[in-house]
């Protein structure tokens, strides 16, 4: 037992602890000099009892025979010593009554939960009633409850997270039985049973909670905390950076169309942005779209949408269209700033909510604007402006989190993202339609076939974008590629193809290895 309250100095506080070490258990005690009369403590194996400002020692001794005496768990015990303490004026402070307030907290080494599986605290602030008794009520109250007891694996992982869970060991007391369990997974996400699974899509620190309900109608709860991380891959075809200074490294990751961002910061507005940015190149009027389609708004909050911007630096121009999503409150902003370093203006916009909320930036000349749609058919127009940006710009998704607690990160999952330029000019180029018909489907891979085998050169008007695996040459396992993805579920086609780039400029210079050149590339249909 210490007996300092910090270095060199001696300890006049008082100071109690029991612990379970190498198969034993220890306590210690100790009163310093600053306490006030009476003040004392005592210790037994497996208890340590400390006062001051007491009637007198027999409030100790009290209590000490009471918890030795008493039967039952740990929690019993703890209640029994306070109520040897139950007498008038135990602390002298106090009159008739005994204290002013009163509680008792016990914790298992697994418990989730820091304030442990028992937590009642009668706190009252004034000498009304007997805070001693008013807690013996509801710890008698709280021993009918039924226990809660379940599994949960996995707690810790990264997204997406599938966890399995399990309240079978969960029991009614007192003779009644279980009727319900409820499961309140902490992302908006509710279910119902004794078994259950969850799939968390977004990294976060989430609260689980299971409610277990007796045939009494007393409900007992428990809880866990799960870790989900955000998984790290490449990006590509996107460019992912942070902006301005966040508070937290943000990162993204592209995979079946989909693009999973985290970021930090406190957003894209006032004079200068923090943020995330997923972003890439893109010349001349175009629009970008994505189905925002799922936010986590529980960790802190998250705040994502399809911005237009000049470059990476926090003051630079730009528009956006941002959903946000902070615990059940959803939100609809258009953001811009027209000049570099002005005060980004907000407006707010119509209501739409995940997963059915579809966001677009278009831009044409110096006009750019911003709608929103629920379905991704029936658009509403939330806002414009006209800007003298670049000719090429970045394009891309934005995130933030409207929370202000240090390393906080924003989630989202932003689905069908498509840019799709309305006239890219002599530089268009898109691949796996080398019989430019806008689409890719069947009659692609025929044109393949049929140039191949069947000598009909004039039928691809592009050769590069008959490359559909981009390795620098026309043979049959293009033709199998391209089958293999329309029909069995195989990969994309090389970027730009059919959902990750519509419509772009062809990654291979003219002239480099593994271009096969197309003369004036035709237009993006």
């Amino acid at each position: 037992m210490a007996t300092h309250d910090a270095e060199g100095q001696p300890a006049i506080r008082q100071y109690g602890a029991v612990d379970f070490r190498d198969g034993a258990v220890r306590s210690a005690a100790f009163t310093g000099t600053s306490t006030i009369t009476y003040a004392g403590h005592l210790a037994g194996a497996t208890y340590a009892i400390q006062g001051n400002i007491l009637l007198g020692p027999e409030i100790l001794t009290n209590m000490e025979k009471a918890f030795v005496e008493a039967s039952g768990a740990l929690a019993d015990k703890l209640m029994a010593a306070l109520q040897g303490a139950n007498v008038p004026s135990a602390d002298r402070r106090c009159g008739v009554l005994p204290s002013i307030s009163a509680f008792v907290r016990v914790a298992r080494p697994d418990d989730p939960n820091p304030s442990g599986f028992l937590d009642l605290n009668v706190d009252l602030g004034d000498f009304s009633q007997n805070p001693i008794d008013l807690l013996q009520e509801r710890f008698e109250e709280w021993k009918l409850q039924p226990v809660v007891a379940f599994e949960a694996k996995p707690t810790a992982g990264t997204d997406p997270l599938v966890m399995v869970l399990d309240a079978s060991d969960s029991r009614a007391v007192a003779g009644a039985t279980i009727t319900a369990y409820s499961w309140y997974f902490g992302d908006g996400e509710v279910a119902a049973g004794v078994a259950t699974s969850h799939t968390y899509l977004l990294p976060g620190t989430y609260r689980l909670l299971l409610e277990v309900m007796d045939s009494n109608g007393r409900v007992g709860k428990g809880e866990r905390t799960v870790e989900v991380s955000f998984r790290e891959e490449n990006p590509a075809p996107w460019v992912c950076t942070d902006i301005g200074t966040p508070s937290a490294i943000g990162s993204g990751r592209f995979e079946d169309g989909r693009l999973t961002a985290v970021g930090g910061g406190p957003g894209f507005r006032n004079t200068s942005d923090h943020g995330h940015f997923s972003f890439q190149e893109v010349e001349g009027d175009f629009a970008i779209t994505a189905n925002v389609y799922a936010l986590n708004g529980y960790s802190g909050g998250s705040s994502a949408g399809v911005t237009l911007r000049a470059t990476t630096d926090g003051g630079a121009p730009f528009a956006a269209v941002f959903i946000e999503q902070l615990a059940s409150r959803i939100s609809v902003q258009w953001a811009s700033r027209q000049t570099q370093g002005a005060r980004a203006i907000l407006e707010s916009g119509s209501s739409i909510s995940p997963p059915n909320a579809w966001i677009r930036i278009t831009r044409s000349g110096d006009l750019i604007a911003g709608e929103t749609s629920p379905d991704g058919e029936a658009w509403s127009r939330i806002g414009e402006v006209s800007m003298a940006v670049p000719n090429m710009v970045l394009a891309g998704v934005a995130i933030s989190t409207p929370s202000r607690f240090a390393n906080a990160r924003g989630a989202a999952r932003l689905c069908a993202i498509t840019i799709e330029q309305s006239d890219p000019g002599e530089n268009a180029f898109h691949r796996a339609d080398p019989n430019l018909s806008a689409t890719t489907d069947l009659s692609d891979a025929v044109t393949i076939f049929g140039h191949l085998f069947l000598g009909e050169p004039s039928a691809l008007a592009c050769l590069e974008s008959a490359d559909t695996n981009n390795d620098g040459a026309i043979d049959i396992s293009d033709g199998i590629a391209l089958l293999n993805w329309l029909f069995t579920g195989g990969p994309e086609p090389a970027a730009p193809g059919p959902s990750s780039r519509p419509c772009g400029v062809d990654p291979d210079e003219v002239g480099s290895q593994g271009d096969l050149g197309c003369g004036e590339y035709p237009a993006c249909l």
